[in-house]
């Protein structure tokens, strides 16, 4: 679309309305605001005269009866607040709802039973979501919710402020997929800076009128409609289900979105199975073809049941049940152990190699070479006797579930040049690797701290001062070896001599996923050449590396962003950098598969795609102070990147 092009359909939008489209009002039903920080999680202001929103930290609910918008597709909506105090209300995101919530009579952060706070739906009893979620997974993308951002009007002499609402946000709200709205600061900390001086305002209190101030302040929506909608959408089609490797009770059903039959489009789904209601939490957004996990509906492992899915538009309008039947997973994977491994605290003098001591350690000890100290420091007898090590015994003793790594540290005390390992199992599968831990300076001497592969490059300024070396060995255990005790020898030799020590690994009837349940995140701001490898390595330690494309200086690095001629972008050279990283063939033959990265910066940056000095015109307020070029460029390029990466299929970072 040309950029005269949007300017005639915004001038569409906002011309006058005739009689028929004139919008109508709807006054707020209830209204209450949460807050995150500290006590206060668990505090009910539905009777406060204000409503409050301050970033991430405290926002607000509202709600409306939709009953005037039944059969109507909504074409437009705002939001009208009154402000109470100082502060401008600048960006505003006005969401939907997927779950009950209840408005409550509390005021300064009171405790009220049966009303909702930001840990609980109904305090103090309900969660949000049936596993224990928060406020913060019903909104915001969560739990099949929409939200529309958008810049608040200039207040008016009476400190009125009006926010645009997306459509399909009141869509949701009359489908009956959401129960209100969901008021978010977008703004956060202001800053101005005027000439040399510069002045900031951390996240500051944003408050408007609440319905219970008085009928002339409360907020209201208004709301305009276009033609009837009587029709309801088509049925759903194309049920399936999957248990595979899912726990007892649970299966992933999926279907495609129907077409609706008349103009609002399809909001959303209600579900349930045997003729319970599923949580609309728990029901995914209408779009395409979607999942829904079954979970947490305490249903009966193996069980076979009836999934009736019926899909809902805009409008109100309902469509036929779809019924499925489903098995649920019967999967019962066996207890986790219920108590730590023994430790031997015996004493025992360490066995030797090439006249050194040898002791088994924790991988993350850190032992200065200098001194022998050990950081941290560690009971007596540590080094004969630990979780993993018996000197008494000769035996390293180790536990991983499949698809697990884990490691030791082998601390030869004293100067062993050429120093070799190897370490086997009689179970083939289970390889291990070994590396040497480097030292870096620091002001307790030199300590250890990266790994590298043996035979890499030499420490630099240690000398003759050493007095111990440490190498680290990682076993992996694939994810197809049977559960149970494995044997192993660990085997150091040092020039014609060897060592032998004894090593059990118990292997625990259970697999860890290899999609991550949790995001450990390694930024930086740059990568070598090679820059696959680090992402394979981040890929196989089950961490997620996560470049910055572009510098303090706003400069985005060579490659980093598709190329942009003005109109559009060219993601040929691009794909064939990360796109082996987002559909996961990079890293298909690691351990954890072709799972795709977990995150990825994309180069959308103030002075990408376009450089932002010659567009600063002396303003203080961000976005107004850039050309209608430099916003509409940056917005087509980001529309550009959704479009390629929904195109593609990359969802999955």
């Amino acid at each position: 679309m040309t950029a005269p092009t949007v300017l005639l359909a915004l001038a569409a939008l906002t011309a006058a309305p005739d009689a028929a489209r004139d919008p109508i009002r709807l006054a707020v039903t209830r209204d209450a605001w949460l807050s995150n920080a500290g006590d206060e999680a668990d505090g009910n202001n539905g009777a406060a005269p204000q409503i409050k929103l301050k970033s991430y930290q405290e926002m607000s609910l509202l709600d409306f009866d939709p009953t005037p918008l039944l059969g109507r597709v909504v074409v437009a909506a705002a939001l009208h607040l009154r402000l109470s105090a100082a502060p401008l209300l600048r960006r505003v995101t006005v969401g939907s709802i997927a779950a009950p919530w209840v408005e409550g009579d509390g005021r300064s952060y009171a405790r009220v039973a049966g009303a909702s706070t930001f840990l609980h739906a109904k305090f103090p009893d309900l969660p949000w979501t049936l596993d224990g979620g928060d406020f913060c997974r019903v909104v915001l993308g969560q739990g099949g919710t929409v939200w529309k951002m958008a810049d608040a009007s200039p207040p008016n002499p009476q400190r009125w402020q009006t926010i645009a609402v997306g459509p399909s946000v009141i869509a949701a709200r009359v489908a009956g997929v959401s129960q209100g709205f969901l008021i978010f600061d977008d703004t956060g900390t202001e800053w101005v800076r005027q000439k040399e001086t510069f002045t900031s305002e951390h996240m500051p209190n944003r408050f408007a009128y609440s319905r219970d101030q008085n009928s002339a302040s409360a907020p209201y929506f208004t709301v305009t409609l276009g033609g009837v909608d009587s029709e309801p959408p088509l049925a759903v089609a194309e049920i399936r289900s999957d248990r595979e490797g899912l726990p007892a009770g649970e299966a992933l059903v999926s279907w495609t979105t129907p077409r609706d039959r008349g103009a609002a489009g399809v909001a959303g789904f209600f579900v349930s199975v045997d003729g319970k209601a599923v949580p609309q939490a728990s029901v995914p957004k209408a779009k395409g073809r979607v999942s829904m996990r079954l979970r947490d509906l305490a249903l009966v492992a193996g069980a076979d049941v009836a999934v009736s899915i019926r899909a809902v538009d805009g409008a109100g309008n309902i469509g036929k049940a779809t019924t499925a039947r489903v098995r649920v997973s019967a999967r019962r994977p066996a207890p986790l152990p219920d108590r730590a491994p023994v430790v031997s605290n015996a004493a025992a003098p360490l066995p030797r190699l090439a006249g050194a001591e040898v002791a088994i350690l924790d991988e993350l000890d850190k032992v200065q070479p200098e001194t022998g100290r050990i950081i941290p420091e560690p009971s007596p007898g540590y080094e004969a006797a630990n979780h993993l090590w018996s000197a008494r015994d000769s035996r390293i003793s180790l536990h991983a579930a499949r698809n697990e790594f884990v490691a030791f540290q082998v601390l030869v005390k004293g100067r062993n040049a050429n120093l070799k390992a190897m370490l086997a199992f009689d179970n083939p599968k289970v390889r291990a690797e070994f590396g040497r831990y480097a030292l870096v300076a620091t002001k307790l001497g030199p300590l250890p701290d990266p790994i590298v592969p043996l035979g890499g490059l030499e420490d630099r300024g240690v000398g003759d001062r050493s007095k111990s070396q440490s190498l680290h060995a990682e076993v992996y255990v694939p994810h197809d070896v049977p559960p149970g005790d494995l044997k192993g020898m660990l085997t150091l030799s040092s020039g014609s001599e060897t060592l032998k020590l004894a090593v059990t690994l118990r292997v625990w009837n259970f697999t860890l996923p290899d999609v991550l349940s949790f995001l450990a995140e390694m930024n930086c701001y740059g990568l070598p050449a090679n820059e696959r490898d680090f992402y394979r390595l981040a890929h196989r330690h089950r961490t997620s590396l996560n470049r910055v494309p572009y510098s303090q200086g706003g400069l985005v690095a060579d490659g980093c962003a598709p190329i942009w001629d003005g109109k559009t972008l060219d993601w040929t050279a691009w794909d064939q950098r990360f796109g082996p990283l987002f559909d996961g063939s990079a890293f298909a033959d690691l351990p954890r598969k072709s799972v795709p990265i977990e995150i990825f910066y994309l180069p959308l940056h103030e002075n990408w795609p376009t450089p932002i000095e010659p567009n600063y015109n002396g303003g203080y307020w961000a976005d107004r102070a850039f050309t209608a070029n430099y916003r509409l460029a940056f917005v087509s390029a980001s529309r550009q990147f959704a479009a390629h990466l929904d195109e593609h299929g990359w969802n999955g970072t």
